[in-house]
């Protein structure tokens, strides 16, 4: 083998080193992102779950306190005032995402909290949950992940159990 062969040689296996070493490393940052990422996500869905009961045991209470779920957000945060009922202190207004929870007064007896998900976007076709046509198909709804919208339907399940 030929001086020139042999440069050629260990020029090529330094560049395959130097490939190797580069892919290793993307390799391993890549499962950084994607442990990180999880993590966050986790976060933000405890965070979403918490959110989403939270303003339902509060539209509970009011419920409970005047006979009817509140019209609004506002007369349902108004009633909340200080009595919160999460850790932080203040009932939550954004869902992790940064978009504000959405309130529906279904009837008296049903209301609904609506968050979009991470693609901040309701897309079940529930956007509008006091129509009379969706009370029915909201009858089974906690919580739907599908097309990442998140939904809690509260009402006062100890009542439906003594009828």
């Amino acid at each position: 083998m030929s001086e020139k062969d042999r440069s050629k040689s260990e020029s090529l296996r330094a560049y395959m080193k130097m490939f190797f070493m580069w892919a290793v490393m993307v390799g391993v940052m890549l499962l950084i992102v994607i442990e990180v990422y999880g993590r966050l996500q986790g976060r933000r869905y405890k965070e979403l779950f918490e959110g989403l009961l939270a303003i339902g045991q509060v539209a509970l209470n009011y419920r409970e306190e005047h006979g009817a779920f509140p019209e609004s957000v506002e007369e349902l945060r108004a009633f909340a005032g200080e009595n919160s009922v999460t850790e932080k202190g203040a009932l939550p207004r954004e869902d992790p995402w940064g978009e504000e929870y959405r309130y529906f007064r279904v009837s008296d007896d049903r209301a609904a909290i609506v968050s979009g998900g991470g693609n901040r976007k309701i897309e079940t076709g529930l956007d509008d949950l006091s129509a009379e046509s969706t009370d029915a198909a909201m009858e089974e709804i906690f919580f739907i992940g599908e097309k990442d919208d998140w939904i809690h339907l509260v009402e006062p399940w100890w009542e439906a159990e003594e009828e």
